[in-house]
């Protein structure tokens, strides 16, 4: 019985060792082309937006976002950002959620970021995700508000990860088409 209780207590140190590492904020990782590795951030405790913002601040030539509700400053800023570094960046919203006067559409139009609004009539467009560079994906419940960021119970994966980002990627087009 003494030996089960050491292991068991071992193994609930490594995996409260692995827990604490995987809530950090860490850098944005390299990518690399056949790297596989996931980031889970739950919101609100991991602080969402600034996860995302630091990984648009570190995009070197394309961020595409297609997302439902966008109201988040702070992320329509590091968008901007990144427009004026000279970084192509398209955003996909739904026409309905943009339509509100909270939304983000009129401030990323006026700072010259190409925007284009979802209008099915078989369905609203409710996806969030981000494509930076070919090769990195944020995807998740997460819409880009503060409501989803400081109250919500939302999640936001990371996946570094150039063949899942050219899916996301080439779904981003095919929905930009329409």
């Amino acid at each position: 019985m003494k030996k089960f209780l050491f292991l068991f207590l071992i193994i609930f140190a490594v995996a409260a060792l692995f827990f604490a590492q995987t809530q950090t904020a860490p850098a944005c990782p390299a990518v690399q082309a056949n790297s596989i590795s996931e980031e889970i951030f739950f919101c609100p405790q991991d602080n969402c937006s600034m996860q995302l913002v630091s990984r648009i601040d570190s995009a070197k030539k394309t961020v595409l976002v297609a997302i439902y509700s966008f109201t988040h400053d702070g992320i329509s800023d590091a968008l901007i950002s990144a427009k004026n570094r000279g970084l192509e960046v398209r955003v996909l919203m739904e026409k309905q959620q943009a339509g509100s006067s909270y939304s983000d559409d009129e401030k990323l139009l006026q700072a010259g970021i190409e925007v284009k609004f979802m209008d099915n009539p078989e369905g609203i467009m409710h996806n969030k995700f981000t494509v930076i560079d070919s090769a990195f994906v944020a995807t998740g419940s997460f819409n880009y508000s503060k409501n989803a960021d400081e109250g919500n119970n939302e999640n936001l994966v990371f996946l570094n990860n150039a063949e899942a980002a050219k899916k996301f990627e080439a779904e981003f087009e095919r929905l930009w088409a329409e």
